[in-house]
């Protein structure tokens, strides 16, 4: 974000995004181009539910779970519809954190651009919150890793909010309300997956994703 703001201030904002337009096309390109594939197999690994048997011969294993036209009828899947909205709120809030720091008397008064570092800090938040987020999930559940996330980006934005006139509480607010933000691409995959099992998996999640930005 820091270098955003340099960009646009010494080559004009259309150049500037113009510059990052091409970093963010490059570096997407060669991920996917080096790190993305069709198959477990190409990567040496067996499909989910795929177990290697004596020899060359593999076998696959029974896969358990709830059908999707099941799964959409139950009462537990509004509750999880009304929950994957209700996480999906974490995401909007992160658009005004830099005008707050802007406004605020912590912003006014630092020494540096606050509102481009809380960006940056917020962003290392979600990476981190990745893992804690992950954590929590492969050991007990993504309801759990969902219940955690949530509290952890509540204590966040109310820590950010009581540092309106210091800038190292704000940002350090910042950075735990950051935790929750992986819940898009990492919470409702799990939840599905803890909720309903395997069997329709990929069905049930495709179903709930559309709903989250309700």
């Amino acid at each position: 974000n820091n270098g955003a703001g340099m960009f646009g201030f010494d080559e004009g904002w259309r150049a500037a995004f113009l510059i990052l337009g091409a970093i963010i096309l490059v570096v997407g390109f060669l991920n996917c181009l080096l790190l993305m594939r069709e198959s477990p197999a190409s990567m040496g690994l067996l499909r989910v539910g795929e177990v290697a048997g004596a020899g060359e011969s593999v076998h696959v294993e029974k896969v358990s779970g709830v059908r999707r036209n099941f799964a959409v009828k139950s009462s537990s899947f509004v509750f999880f519809a009304l929950t994957v909205i209700c996480l999906n709120l974490f995401t909007p809030i992160f658009s005004y954190l830099s005008p707050y720091a802007s406004l605020s008397e912590a912003g006014a008064n630092a020494s540096f651009d606050l509102p481009g570092v809380i960006t940056s800090v917020f962003l290392v938040g979600a990476i981190v919150g990745g893992y804690i987020i992950g954590f929590f999930n492969d050991k007990l559940g993504g309801h759990i890793g969902a219940l955690v996330g949530g509290i952890i980006g509540a204590i966040g934005l109310i820590v950010a909010m009581l540092g309106h006139s210091n800038a190292i509480i704000l940002l350090a607010g910042a950075a735990i309300f950051g935790v929750p933000q992986c819940f898009t691409g990492l919470q409702y995959p799990a939840m599905a997956l803890t909720l309903y099992g395997r069997l329709d998996y990929e069905k049930i999640y495709t179903t709930i994703t559309p709903i989250a930005p309700w």
